[in-house]
């Protein structure tokens, strides 16, 4: 292991959210991190600065810095929130011995396939891996009290029931609060209502909106029962910080609250907004002193025991100690392909300023031949020429070999011009380089399909799932096929 910084965290902005509280967990409760915000600073990155051991914010142009910061870690960890390429790329050129992805929203499929390692919030994210077998689920860290807060319930104070909503700008909505009231499925029991976020002010005087809160920890210890109609989540973080607080939660039956809550919070039984009414209705109703407290306490032990940042951060410690003792695999793209000092400089140069869109007149001549193979694979990446793109992928695969990303991207530029014999050859070589990613296996059964050959499908199918039992879709496709080779 380095001396001074061992871990490379990097995020593209630090404002608020869930992955912001996540990495401020990290920071928290993980030693010897270099912090590198590659975009945007916002309200929480002076909380980074004060708990990381190092702190960077890059400025243009960033993919050259960004590899010189990571070369110095054991551990390059990315936090991120797209498919842009600057971040991964970077990991890859600078060529750290450990290289982790979190998964932080449904976007970054791409980054999963390079990485050592991909971070998984819950194993509903597991679809969106490109790689599943070096994929694993770590929870989200959630800020829970050592100790239930008191609380009293409604009817125990003679008072109205309170409900609270918290509502994300960035996320949709099967249904609000104020659709569920307004079925009057609760007329019958006095009630009060919170909503924290965006609002569109029905005009009940019994709803009070608060507007986006940093933390909304307050609203929900005061309130009875969170209610959530979103229509998508990757974790489940909002239910999870109501029952910290010792907060009832009756939520939508997404995947992720399915799988996570257990019987630790109220899923409704469908997505219908009078069935969920119904439901909840029948669900309070039932509640006495005793469930109720039990409730609360059973909600904030569970999340005490399993979500508390000491324990996010302690197996993301494991985590890392198990990959450094791993054999380092071949990657896609090495800090060898750079080329020398010069060389380095100005591939690296001409990399980002593309990504910036920024103008710039590249120089190949300075580019060793790998560099110019890594810089045509990147042009080949935003080339909406189809005969360019051939001809820019050829270039890399020549300068750099059959590495698995070239490969499989010339496997499709050969499918995407219905040339399926050439490209079956090029998924066959992506496989070869990286087993363990499915594009160029699944590449490989489009071939077949399209060749009308179903008994060499269903062989192949088979194979992927003997290597990767988890590969998403591929088991129910097989079963299709099978059933199109009985009829």
């Amino acid at each position: 292991m380095g001396a001074a910084i061992k871990i490379a965290r990097v995020y593209p902005r630090l404002q608020m959210g869930g992955a912001e509280r996540d990495i401020l967990a990290l920071l928290q409760t993980v030693p010897d991190t270099h912090m590198i915000v590659t975009h945007v600073e916002g309200r929480w990155a002076l909380r980074a600065r004060g708990l990381a051991e190092r702190y960077t914010l890059l400025k243009s142009p960033r993919l050259p810095q960004l590899v010189d910061a990571m070369r110095e870690a054991d551990i390059v960890h990315l936090h991120t929130i797209n498919d842009h390429p600057l971040q991964w790329l970077a990991a890859l050129l600078a060529g750290p011995p450990v290289i982790v992805q979190t998964l932080h929203n449904l976007l970054e499929a791409q980054a999963s396939a390079v990485c050592d390692a991909t971070v998984m919030l819950s194993e509903t994210s597991r679809d969106l891996v490109n790689a599943p077998t070096r994929a694993h689920v770590i929870p989200s860290s959630i800020e829970v009290p050592p100790e239930l807060p008191a609380k009293r319930a409604w009817f125990d104070d003679a008072r109205p029931l309170h409900l609270v909503e918290v509502r994300r700008p960035d996320k949709e909505l099967h249904f609000s609060l104020e659709d569920l009231l307004d079925t009057q499925a609760l007329d019958h029991i006095p009630w009060r209502a919170t909503v924290v976020g965006p609002d569109a002010r029905s005009g009940d005087p019994r709803i009070t909106y608060v507007g986006a809160q940093d933390d909304p920890a307050h609203f929900m210890r005061s309130a009875d029962v969170l209610v959530s109609g979103s229509s998508s989540d990757s974790f489940g973080r909002t239910p999870y910080e109501a029952l910290a607080q010792g907060t009832l939660a009756a939520v939508v039956p997404l995947q992720v609250y399915i799988e996570g809550l257990g019987n630790h919070g109220l899923v409704f039984p469908s997505f219908d907004v009078l069935e969920c009414a119904q439901a909840l209705s029948t669900h309070l109703d039932g509640i006495n002193t005793e469930r109720y407290q039990a409730a609360r306490q059973a909600g904030h032990a569970f999340v005490h025991r399993e979500l508390r940042p000491e324990r996010f951060g302690q197996r993301h410690r494991d985590l890392y100690s198990s990959l450094l003792g791993t054999p380092r695999r071949q990657r896609d793209f090495e800090p060898s392909d750079l080329g020398d000092v010069h060389s380095a400089q100005a591939v690296l140069t001409a990399i980002d300023a593309r990504l910036e869109q920024r103008p710039h007149v590249p120089d190949p001549h300075s580019m060793s031949s790998e560099a110019r193979g890594l810089f045509a694979w990147f042009l080949a990446q935003g080339e909406s020429d189809g005969d360019r793109q051939g001809t820019l992928l050829m270039e890399a695969v020549r300068a750099l070999g059959p590495r698995c990303l070239i490969a499989t991207d010339l496997g499709r530029w050969h499918r995407n011009r219905g040339q399926h014999a050439q490209a079956r050859t090029w998924f066959q070589e992506a496989q070869e380089a990286d087993p363990d990613r499915l594009d160029a296996r699944l590449g490989l059964v489009e071939c077949s399909l399209h060749e009308q050959s179903i008994e060499r499908a269903v062989s192949e199918l088979d194979e992927l799932l003997t290597l990767i039992p988890t590969a998403p879709g591929a088991a129910s496709l097989r079963r299709e096929l099978v059933e199109t080779l009985g009829k």
